[in-house]
């Protein structure tokens, strides 16, 4: 028994590490179940409670901080403000749910930059109160999954 405990556990661990060495920007996924959208969504919500800039720029297509070096990192820290102001509002921030939203989640053979799946995560603000956010997923045109930073 002990030692199929720790095959699970080896499993879960190699599983885990694989999806933590993808980057943040173009990363693989098998199909819209994929369950490294759940991560890379909890990631990107907690780089903004966490107020860390680099893993929230880390999202961003690479290009925008050529193109934009004076304005990227205030979008940067916008955002991460933004974050904090709906936070004051809440005594506690804590995932509740987590879900891929099947409505609008797809993936077309025939164009894969209309591909897209879409998160929703609900936060316990309080004890009375949610907080829901969502995260969008799109490939782009090297067939890898990015997020929707620009929320076009």
């Amino acid at each position: 028994m002990k030692g199929i405990l720790a095959i699970i556990a080896t499993t879960l661990l190699m599983s885990a590490n694989a999806y933590a060495e993808q980057p943040n920007y173009g990363f693989e996924a098998s199909d819209i179940n994929d369950p490294i959208f759940k991560e890379k969504c909890t990631s990107y919500t907690d780089a903004l409670t966490n107020a860390d800039a680099n893993t929230v720029a880390s999202f961003a297509p690479p290009e925008f901080m050529e193109k934009y070096p004076d304005k990227f990192p205030k979008e940067v820290e916008r955002r991460i403000n933004e974050h904090k102001k709906m936070l004051a509002k809440y005594p506690y921030f804590k995932l509740k749910k987590i879900s891929i939203r099947q409505d609008i989640s797809k993936i077309d053979v025939d164009n894969p930059e209309k591909s897209l799946v879409g998160i929703n995560t609900l936060y316990e603000g309080s004890p009375k109160s949610t907080i829901g956010i969502n995260c969008l997923f799109l490939k782009n045109s090297d067939n890898k999954w990015i997020y929707n930073f620009t929320h076009r």
